[in-house]
């Protein structure tokens, strides 16, 4: 540990990041997994870690394979066809809750996006 300066002192060193894993050590896919992950996540409902402006914050979440199966059969319904496991991308958005003109403007530059690369 370093030693205390100015307005620093190691008896006010922590960590405020946090990894957790749920897995099935056979590697078997099942939603009991997301389940317990997003139990945890809930459990740290600070982790949302909001800004000065008390309206944006770094967020947690949870990390999953794509779930191809599902997904396909949802572009099968729209009426579109993936050939490959690599045909398919996912996107997250994090939309301001509070704000629906930003939600509106972020959901326009991202449907103009996906259709200008052919999507």
């Amino acid at each position: 540990m370093p030693r205390p300066q100015g307005l620093y002192h190691p008896s006010q060193e922590h960590d405020a990041c946090g990894v957790g894993i749920v897995a099935d050590i056979q590697g078997r896919r099942t939603r009991s997994i997301l389940d317990r992950a997003l139990s945890c996540v809930c459990q740290l409902a600070h982790r949302g870690a909001l800004d000065a402006d008390a309206k944006s914050g770094d967020g947690a979440g949870v990390l999953t394979q794509i779930p191809t199966k599902l997904l396909r059969r949802e572009v099968e319904k729209l009426g579109h066809q993936l050939y490959g496991e690599g045909d398919l991308g996912v996107g997250f958005f994090f939309l301001p809750p509070q704000d629906k003109y930003a939600q509106a403007h972020i959901r326009r530059i991202a449907e103009e996006v996906i259709t200008r690369r052919g999507q």
